[in-house]
């Protein structure tokens, strides 16, 4: 199994969207904007790791993705 799902087979696994839908594959590229799911460019297609989707799935938190970016140093 490859590691790396593209955006359409990350709709059909959250949504149950059918591959290719247009709203769905556009609402995983959106929460790879505003980075809740982690994924990575190759060429001009994203790619989501199998972990990553487990994780967004599980519901677990990355505090590192809402920190301020001019916010204070963690201690």
């Amino acid at each position: 199994m490859n590691p790396m799902l593209p955006v359409e087979q990350v709709a059909t696994r959250l949504y149950g969207a059918p591959d290719g839908d247009r709203a769905a594959c556009e609402r995983i590229r959106a929460l790879i904007r505003s980075r809740a799911l982690p994924a990575r460019k190759v060429g001009k297609r994203w790619f989501v790791h199998v972990d990553n989707l487990d994780a967004f799935e599980r519901g677990v938190d990355n505090p590192e993705v809402m920190r301020h970016p001019a916010g204070r140093a963690a201690s």
